[in-house]
């Protein structure tokens, strides 16, 4: 009885091991980020761009206590231009930090999502 129960153990112990990885190494087996996988920028739009035939949208924004002359350029895959309607600057833009796929050679991030920050006044 003894020698099943260790052939069996270790048939099972093989077993498990030859079992490929599991993309998600953690005990409940969802997605689990130790750092924020999103970037947010506050800001002034200062231009806007299509680039590669519609591919991606080049926004150009003036970052919030910055000089006139730093400016950044984000490339946001496809043309979201939707989230921008009815915004004023300054605006927070959210994206995710990690480039989604390539334009030209250049890293496109996915947009998530657009506010438009309030003046003082209207918080009251």
């Amino acid at each position: 009885m003894r020698l099943k129960s260790l052939v069996l153990t270790f048939i099972l112990s093989s077993v498990c091991l030859c079992m490929p990885a599991t993309k998600h190494k953690n005990s409940v087996g969802i997605i689990m980020e130790n750092d924020n996988p999103m970037t947010y920028k506050a800001g002034a739009i200062i231009a806007v761009a299509y680039v590669a035939n519609g591919k991606g949208l080049a926004v150009r924004v003036q970052p919030i206590g910055t000089y006139g002359l730093f400016t950044e350029d984000i490339l946001f895959c496809g043309t979201p231009t939707e989230s921008f309607l009815n915004m004023t600057n300054p605006m927070v833009l959210t994206y995710r930090t990690r480039a989604n796929k390539m334009i030209d050679y250049v890293g496109c991030h996915d947009l998530i999502s657009v506010y438009s920050l309030k003046p003082k006044e209207k918080l009251q």
